[in-house]
């Protein structure tokens, strides 16, 4: 949180929400959105988390053995697969009391890497 008290031009972040709860989680991306779109920040993210790569990036440059396998918008880069097949859980709710999530599969159409 250091990083914010001099209201940076740009902010590097490395898997900023690994390992954390699916709260947490959403609470970090809409805090990043929020000094994105409100305080101009630029950021800069790499992460293995596709949720945060879809909820926070415009552009994208997918990497693979330092290799740039991709680098555009992130609407153009389901042009890069061919499979039609993906699956999510989508969360009914959090019971307060007892932390557990109410879950149900959900099928998901569109491309996936």
């Amino acid at each position: 949180m250091l990083a914010f008290i001099h209201h940076p031009k740009i902010l590097f972040l490395d898997d900023p929400t690994i390992g954390l709860d699916i709260v947490a989680k959403r609470r970090i991306q809409q805090f990043l959105h929020h000094v994105n779109t409100e305080h101009k920040t630029r950021i800069l993210l790499t992460s293995h988390q596709i949720d945060d790569v879809e909820r926070l990036c415009k552009r994208i440059i997918l990497i693979d053995e330092g290799e740039i396998k991709f680098d555009g918008p992130k609407e153009k880069l389901s042009q890069l697969t061919n499979s039609k097949r993906s699956s999510a859980v989508e969360v009914d709710a959090v019971h307060a009391d007892w932390g557990l999530l109410s879950c149900q599969p959900t099928e998901v159409k569109g491309k996936y890497i």
